[in-house]
């Protein structure tokens, strides 16, 4: 009863810093997040005292993740890419959620129209992967992009001066159409 306490108050006290910390670091709104992620971790890690299937899973998802930037930097390593782009792109690719959103809860959805327990544990297994993939991947992807963004990519003087044109030709056509109108309803 006393390891709960201690361990209630730890989870509370780390979410409040994470909640004030992030503020201060310029990342608002991301430390109801972090704390939403360090509650349902503890509570995936503290039941029995062991991680299970949960601890092999995210195991798996960082070697997929390594697998997956290394990968990823290969493919565009000859697409004339300058490094800092190559780099930007292999890290953007960390964000996993929509496939494990969709098909996280068929394996467990599957398991029960069956009524098989070894398969509904097997399923629930898989649930709980699928969403410890979303809750991780998701928020540092989300910060990896937003910070190396604005540091890692920038425009080039071709893209500028093209976007412009495109902005003045868009707004002469709109005034010549506006003209025209205009023309024709005081005839």
């Amino acid at each position: 009863e006393d390891l709960v306490m201690k361990r209630s108050y730890l989870l509370l006290g780390l979410a409040v810093f994470a909640i004030f910390a992030t503020g201060v670091f310029g990342f608002p709104g991301s430390g109801g997040l972090c704390t939403i992620v360090m509650a349902f971790l503890a509570g995936v890690g503290w039941v029995d005292g062991k991680g299970g299937a949960e601890g092999l899973g995210i195991a798996t998802l960082s070697i997929a993740l390594v697998v997956r930037i290394l990968v990823t930097f290969l493919m565009v390593h000859f697409s004339g890419f300058n490094i800092k782009e190559r780099i930007f792109i292999s890290l953007a690719w960390i964000p996993k959620a929509t496939v494990q959103a969709a098909i996280g809860s068929v394996a467990l959805d599957m398991a029960r129209i069956r009524n098989d327990k070894t398969a509904t544990d097997y399923g629930l297994s898989v649930l709980t992967v699928a969403f410890l993939g979303i809750l991780i991947t998701a928020p540092i992807g989300a910060v990896i992009i937003g910070l190396l963004g604005p540091k890692l990519l920038h425009k080039s003087n071709q893209q500028d001066s093209n976007h412009g044109e495109g902005i003045e030709s868009k707004n002469r056509t709109s005034h010549e159409h506006h003209q025209g109108v205009e023309s024709e309803i005081e005839v």
